[in-house]
């Protein structure tokens, strides 16, 4: 079994075939996909799994489970039976909108620095590629874009960027770390946006994937 695990990047992708199991989820931060993918390697041991991690700047809430069926829609899904996640969908998500979420999100989204949520989206990363490695599964992660170029670069998707220099990102164990080409980065170079401006057409996703895809441990 070969699982790929991300954010709606992932959940979006419908023309792949390498892979098993497509763990992505609309609005998900880094802690999702940290528990997400614990969860699954713990319920059946994968043979290979692809990470593509997203905004450093999302964040989620753990909540329990039968709680969290107030909260399901969009942006807004549980990730595993034993705690289930909030989702943010990030610094303008679906919870801007949802007077149920606007008080639990806003509070970390008010303060002028996000360096507390980059430090806790890190945190995850480092924390899902140690089980990884702990459990012997082989592995490769990149992100949905660029994290090292700055923000303004982003335009209308405020992914979160950070200094190659910062402590928590100098520790992400990147033996297996596919740091080019960026998914996002890619569409944008070759203008292969959906009508939307943030999502990679079906055929950016082929050629990007092609692209990579020696890399791979599959």
């Amino acid at each position: 079994m070969r699982y790929i695990v991300g954010c709606s990047y992932v959940m979006n992708w419908k023309n792949i075939d390498v892979f098993d199991m497509n763990f992505g989820c609309a609005g998900a931060d880094n802690t999702y996909i940290h528990h997400k993918t614990v969860s699954e390697c713990i319920k059946n041991k994968p043979s290979y799994v692809f990470i593509i991690f997203t905004g450093l700047i999302r964040t989620s809430y753990c909540i329990h489970p039968q709680v969290s069926k107030l909260f399901q829609g969009y942006d807004y899904i549980p990730s595993i039976d034993e705690e289930s996640l909030i989702l943010s969908g990030g610094w303008g998500g679906g919870w801007t909108r949802d007077r149920r979420l606007n008080p639990i999100f806003k509070p970390a989204y008010i303060s002028q620095s996000s360096a507390h949520l980059k430090q806790k989206s890190i945190i995850s990363i480092i924390a899902c590629l140690n089980f990884l490695d702990s459990q012997d599964i082989p592995y490769d992660f990149t992100f949905a874009y660029d994290p090292l170029e700055p923000e303004e670069g982003y335009e209308s998707v405020n992914w979160g960027s950070i200094d190659e220099y910062n402590p928590y990102y100098e520790n992400i164990p990147k033996q297996n770390y596919l740091d080019k080409p960026f998914l996002f980065n890619y569409a944008k170079d070759n203008n292969m946006f959906l009508d939307d401006g943030i999502y990679p057409t079906p055929l950016c996703y082929d050629r990007w994937f092609n692209e990579i895809k020696h890399k791979l441990k599959i």
